[in-house]
């Protein structure tokens, strides 16, 4: 069973956090499987 590691990104968190759930289109760019979905879901 692999384990899972959340990094806390606060500064990256709350500049991106006021735009979740807005009706404009948001882009992430980093390398692939660091967590971009991840980010961008409501829920987290």
């Amino acid at each position: 069973m692999k384990t899972i590691e959340v990094i806390n990104r606060p500064i990256y968190m709350s500049r991106i956090h006021p735009y979740i759930e807005k009706d404009i289109i948001k882009i992430l760019t980093r390398q692939q499987m660091v967590g971009k979905s991840y980010i961008l879901n409501p829920r987290n």
